[in-house]
């Protein structure tokens, strides 16, 4: 089963287990390509194909997820350093890559997954790992606080502003 993430394209159909929530304007979406460990996406959710045509609104809650995801990077996993960036070559869709860097190699779920670039460009490798590795990711995040529903019960509506 594949879950559409917009209405308006076809770009992006992802394993609904690959979800880590959903907000206002965005999706958070864990990578199926995980060459470095956290790799995750901030998907928008209405169709667009350039980022400087985002909404104010889209923009705020952008910059808020992007506090929010490092902050959860950061508890789940300890990355020194990241990646941030808007390609759109393959998926002409506005979605942002958070590319989380290591200065060691880190085990998780029994897996090693080894930077050895920190301090130059990404590498543009492919490691896809299995769903379920990816769920235990999206779990690790939303135990972070990376969670819709969390923002809600604190009494923050969907943009995540006071109600």
């Amino acid at each position: 089963m594949k879950l559409i993430l917009c209405s308006g394209c076809d770009n992006f159909h992802i394993d609904p287990r690959d979800l880590v929530g959903t907000w206002e304007h965005w999706h958070v979406v864990v990578n199926h390509n995980q060459n470095y460990l956290g790799k995750v996406m901030l998907v928008l959710r209405r169709h667009a194909t350039d980022v400087t045509a985002l909404t104010p609104a889209e923009q705020a809650e952008l910059w808020r997820l992007l506090g929010d995801v490092k902050t959860a990077l950061l508890g789940a996993f300890q990355p020194d350093h990241f990646n941030y960036a808007f390609l759109m070559n393959l998926d002409a869709h506005v979605h942002m890559h958070i590319i989380p860097r290591y200065a060691q190699p880190q085990v998780f779920a029994g897996m090693t997954f080894t930077d050895g670039r920190l301090g130059q460009h990404y590498d543009l490798g492919s490691r896809i790992v299995p769903v379920a590795l990816r769920q235990t990711i999206a779990l690790a995040l939303r135990g972070q606080g990376l969670d819709p529903n969390r923002l809600r019960e604190r009494g923050l509506g969907d943009a995540g502003v006071a109600s």
